[in-house]
């Protein structure tokens, strides 16, 4: 009988050199899963940082072909669509009045992001989670 335990534990112990345990496979788990919680966000301030950017010189780049568009026709283009936009884009880009087209294409903003034209003044919305930039982003 002893020696029957002893081949067992001969046996458990070859089994055991071989395999993780549940135990050791989570505590892994849960130290990837905390360095991760570390890292993320280091690269997700970069990824924001440059929507915001991005968003921010689209806006000033429109406005400023909104200014030449009614310094060349002495009126600014009208309101139509959702937000305004659509009557800003058809006569920036697809039927200006003077044949010229003012921006290559509509520009695509990031996501959250949404302009709006009162026919008087182009405005930036954003719709995200950031509260700060919910704030900040009216006052462009």
């Amino acid at each position: 009988m002893l020696e029957a335990c002893q081949h067992l534990g001969a046996i458990w112990g070859t089994m055991r050199k071989n395999a993780f345990t549940l135990i050791e496979i989570l505590t892994v788990v849960v130290i990837l899963g905390i360095l991760a919680a570390i890292v993320m966000p280091s690269f997700l301030t970069p990824v924001s940082e440059a929507q915001v950017s991005s968003a921010r010189g689209q806006l000033q780049t429109i406005r400023s072909q909104i200014e030449l568009f009614r310094s060349k026709n002495g009126d600014l283009p009208p309101v139509a669509g959702a937000n305004g936009v659509d009557g800003l884009w058809d006569a920036l880009i697809l039927n200006p009045p003077d044949g010229s087209s003012y921006l290559d294409r509509i520009p695509r903003l990031p996501s959250d992001y949404a302009l709006i034209w009162d026919g008087t003044e182009l405005r930036m919305r954003y719709d995200g989670l950031d509260t700060t930039l919910a704030l900040e982003v009216p006052t462009w």
